[in-house]
C-alpha cells in the first residue's frame, strides 16, 4: 500500500504543472470570453446573419463560434505583446531577479521551472546536446518513437557487445519533452529523419498533433 501511495503522489506531483499550466490558460480565455461578449453586438450580429440568410440554422453556434475565434486571437496577441514588453523593456539582471522570486514559491516553482526548460528546450541557439531525430521501434515491435541522438559513438558499449556503431538516444515524454528515457540502440535500428530538433519538440510537446515539417533531400 505504501509504495501505491508513493507511486500516486509522484504521478500527481509531475502533471501538477501541465495541468497547472492548463487551468491558467483555460481561466485566461474564460476570462478574454466574458469581455469580448461584453463589447462584441451579439444580437446585431445574430440579426445580420439571419438578414443574410433567413434559412440559416444554428445562428448561436455560429455566433459562439466567432467570439471563440476573436477570444483566442486576443489572447494569443496579449501572450505576444507581454513577451514583446518583456523582452523589449526589461533588462535580464531584472529577470533574473524576478525568477529568483518565483522560484522561492513551491508551486509556482514547480509550473515556472516545467515551463522555463521547455523554453529552453525549443529556443536554446547554443543547444548541443541533440544531434539529430531518428525513429526507433519503442517501446515493443510494430510501435515507433521519435528520438533525439545525443551521442553518435558509444564507444564503451561497442567494444563491449561488438556489434557495430552504438547510438545514445533521448525518448522524450509527450507532453512535457523534459522528462523520457535515456536507452543505447544499434545505429542500423535507428531510422534517421531529416526534422530539426524544434521541429521535434513541437511534435512531442503536442503529443503528435503537429506533424514535424520534413526536410526533403535535394
Amino acid at each position: 500500500m505504501t509504495r501505491i501511495k508513493k507511486n500516486f503522489i509522484t504521478g500527481f506531483i509531475s502533471l501538477l504543472p501541465t495541468f497547472a499550466t492548463l487551468y491558467v490558460i483555460i481561466f485566461a480565455y474564460k476570462f478574454i470570453a466574458g469581455i469580448v461578449q461584453l463589447i462584441v453586438p451579439i444580437e446585431l450580429i445574430s440579426n445580420l446573419l439571419v438578414s443574410l440568410h433567413k434559412d440559416l440554422e444554428n445562428v448561436q453556434m455560429i455566433v459562439s463560434f466567432v467570439i471563440s475565434l476573436i477570444s483566442i486571437g486576443l489572447m494569443l496577441f496579449l501572450i505576444f505583446f507581454i513577451g514583446f514588453g518583456i523582452n523589449t523593456f526589461v533588462s535580464k539582471k531584472t529577470l533574473r531577479f524576478i525568477e529568483g522570486l518565483i522560484m522561492k514559491i513551491p508551486l509556482a516553482k514547480s509550473i515556472y521551472g516545467s515551463i522555463k526548460q521547455v523554453r529552453d528546450l525549443l529556443f536554446s541557439k547554443n543547444n548541443e546536446a541533440y544531434k539529430k531525430t531518428v525513429l526507433v521501434e519503442y517501446p515493443k515491435k510494430g510501435l515507433y518513437s521519435l528520438a533525439l541522438v545525443t551521442k553518435e559513438n558509444n564507444k564503451n558499449i561497442e567494444k563491449l557487445l561488438g556489434q557495430g556503431e552504438m547510438y545514445n538516444i533521448f525518448i522524450a515524454t509527450a507532453p512535457n519533452p523534459t522528462s523520457g528515457f535515456y536507452l543505447i540502440a544499434k545505429k542500423t535500428e535507428c531510422i534517421e529523419l531529416k526534422i530539426s530538433v524544434e521541429e521535434t519538440f513541437k511534435s512531442i510537446i503536442s503529443a503528435g498533433a503537429i506533424s514535424p515539417k520534413m526536410k526533403m533531400e535535394e
